[in-house]
């Protein structure tokens, strides 16, 4: 197994799968098979569910309560430290570092040696990641859905979204049937789709069908017109999309990604989605 886990590119498939596997082992009732280890979140920007849900992971594997780092020193007659030195203090202290950051993560990799484990927990730049989320993402379609491979998979929304990034990687790799992309011509610039994906690009749900993954990853605040929020919106009509079997996902939060008179609707899989993300991080910690 790897030490760092900053992309999703870092997971040879041979480690995909088998954190797949050790995911649906927790999610049965398996016990850690690791020794316990120290572990600190670092996380310079806000998070609800990747920081508590690693916090609740690693309780969960009988590790002492990690330490949460969440500024860096700083006060009225100094400047901030910098990230780097932080993270290079904090790798003598730990044996396991979870990390969001404001900036591109490799810019503190190199900080931290290989003995120290290193999780990407949504970093920001041209190319940002969250590939925990992906692995999340891919362990519930399988999950709630069925083989990934039978699936016609839909993404809606911002792709230069980390969180998008790092699902659409993934995808590559383990491609569905069919893959649809759904955004607006706003919101590809700087857009770098993987170079061994196979999928459609449309601006719009109308014309879909048979979807059985609907990933409504979001668009940023302010980034395009109401109009083009609007039309990239799961609501009534989205829904119709879907296949018999078919489920709405998100990497949450849900802000307005998923209209407010469909949220009851049964096929809005999101929040047992969230409820997998547990076993799963359980798996990373317990394997890197």
């Amino acid at each position: 197994m790897i030490s760092q886990l900053l992309s999703v590119d870092d997971l040879p498939d041979s480690a995909v799968d088998a954190l797949l596997e050790r995911a649906d082992e927790f999610r049965q009732g398996s016990t850690a098979r690791r020794r316990v280890q120290n572990a600190a979140l670092l996380f310079f920007e806000p998070s609800l569910r990747t920081r508590t849900g690693f916090l609740a992971a690693a309780q969960r594997l009988g590790w002492p309560s990690p330490v949460e780092v969440l500024e860096r020193r700083s006060s009225e007659i100094s400047m901030p430290e910098s990230i780097a030195d932080t993270v290079a203090v904090l790798t003598s202290y730990f044996e396991m570092l979870i990390v969001r950051v404001d900036k591109p993560i490799d810019t503190i990799a190199t900080q931290v040696p290989s003995s120290v484990g290193l999780v990407n927990g949504g970093d920001r730049g041209d190319r940002a990641e969250h590939p925990t989320q992906a692995l999340i993402d891919f362990f519930a379609m399988r999950l709630l859905v069925g083989d990934v491979a039978t699936m016609k998979v839909a993404l809606c929304g911002d792709m230069r979204m980390r969180s998008a990034r790092s699902l659409l990687k993934l995808l590559a790799r383990r491609q569905p049937a069919e893959l649809v992309v759904v955004t607006d011509p706003a919101l590809m610039p700087g857009l770098e789709l993987p170079p061994d994906i196979t999928c459609r690009v449309t601006d719009s749900l109308d014309g879909l069908d048979n979807i059985d993954a609907l990933h409504a990853v979001g668009v940023p605040h302010l980034a395009v017109p109401e109009a083009t929020r609007q039309r990239l919106r799961v609501d009534a009509s989205a829904l119709g999309v879907l296949s018999p079997r078919g489920l709405v996902f998100s990497p949450m939060p849900v802000i307005d990604e998923v209209a407010q008179n469909v949220r009851s609707d049964a096929r809005m899989a999101f929040l047992q989605q969230s409820a997998l993300a547990l076993p799963m991080r359980m798996a990373v910690l317990d394997s890197l």
